[in-house]
Formats: structure tokens, C-alpha cells, sequence
């Protein structure tokens, strides 16, 4: 598997290493190494995973729903995912 990496964190460690104190913070979009990084290291589009918990909400002869904690929708089930926003429902706060 692969681990997700802010290209920013590249450019700063590679100017770091190789360019040193040559290669200031606000020069480095001249830098021809970090021209070379930004180019040839791929991007993904990343969002942060949403953590919640479905909230159960029951009425009087008609059953039960469900509630997002993350987006307030309701749903019929507890799946594992909310459909509305994407959150994973495991009571994670999301930092692990």
C-alpha cells in the first residue's frame, strides 16, 4: 500500500538535503530541483476520512431510523459508510 504525501513536505526535505541554505522557502519556485519534484512526483486528490456514528431514533409503530452524527441524514440501516457525506461509521474521532 502506499502512503499518502503532501508534495509540499517533498520540495521542503529535498531542498533541505540537496539545496541547503541556497534554496530559501520563498525562492523555491525557481529552484530547478523543485521544478523537477513538482513535475515528476503524481498528485492524488485526497480528502480526510469523515469518522461518525449512526444515531438510532426510534418512533412509535412505524420503527426505526438511523442518524449520521457526521451530516444529520437519516438512513434506514446502519451500514458502514454513511450515504449522505461519505463518513466511515466507527466512532473514530480520525485521527488514526
Amino acid at each position: 500500500m502506499d502512503d499518502l504525501i503532501r508534495r509540499s513536505d517533498v520540495v521542503a526535505i529535498c531542498c533541505d538535503l540537496f539545496c541547503g541554505s541556497s534554496c530559501k522557502p520563498d525562492e523555491r519556485d525557481t529552484c530547478v530541483l523543485v521544478e523537477a519534484v513538482q513535475a515528476n512526483i503524481p498528485a492524488v486528490d485526497a480528502v480526510e476520512l469523515r469518522h461518525g456514528t449512526w444515531m438510532r431514533v426510534d418512533y412509535e409503530m412505524v420503527g426505526h431510523d438511523y442518524i449520521c452524527s457526521e451530516c444529520g441524514e437519516k438512513n434506514d440501516r446502519a451500514s458502514r459508510w454513511c450515504p449522505d457525506c461519505g463518513a466511515r461509521m466507527d466512532g473514530e474521532d480520525g485521527d488514526t
